[in-house]
């Protein structure tokens, strides 16, 4: 008589392998969905620093007057301030010529920006990171700076997951 079935010894090796299969595989898709989450964190840091970098270049008026709280011209162009450690980040008008984030007063702070949830700026250098945009050129500097070749970077993580933005005074951003 031949038996038409599986053998219990059968069933449990196939049920091991699926479990293996699906173990390996949903280990991979969760990296994967990290790395997914810190490229698109990583973009939008870019993408708010070339908006800054627009604002200068399209000459963007910061209020009515275009005057610091102190009655003191801005000077032209716009920047952005990073910290290491950090998930907020802001952008800045620059009221004392510096080209630098000097606190509040005599610089003004535009809203926090907050990187997305999970995402942190693990370091920048130089640190902290200032960058200015200055219009209607637009100059870069990096750290009240434009000497040629200089450049700063940001160090963005997510889990076991880092990106490195890299920005020059030529103001090339690039994303490695």
């Amino acid at each position: 008589m031949k038996n038409a079935g599986f053998t219990l010894v059968e069933l449990i090796v196939v049920a091991a392998i699926i479990g293996l299969i699906s173990g390996i595989t949903m280990v991979s898709w969760r990296s994967a969905q990290d790395s997914l989450a810190l490229d698109r964190a990583t973009q939008r840091i870019a993408q708010d620093i070339r908006g800054t970098l627009n604002w200068a270049v399209s000459a963007r008026t910061y209020n009515a007057n275009n005057e610091c709280a102190s009655g003191d011209p801005i000077k032209p162009g716009y920047g952005i301030y990073f910290e290491g450690n950090s998930s907020v980040y802001w952008r800045y008008v620059d009221c004392n010529g510096n080209y630098e984030w000097d606190g509040n007063p005599p610089d003004e702070k535009m809203p926090n920006i907050t990187a997305p949830e999970g995402t942190l700026i693990q370091s920048v250098t130089p640190s902290p990171l200032h960058l200015f945009f200055e219009s209607p050129d637009p100059k870069v500097y990096i750290d009240g700076d434009t000497i040629p070749g200089a450049q700063g970077e940001i160090v963005v993580k997510l889990g076991d997951h880092e990106r490195i933005i890299t920005i020059t005074t030529r103001g090339v951003i690039e994303i490695q």
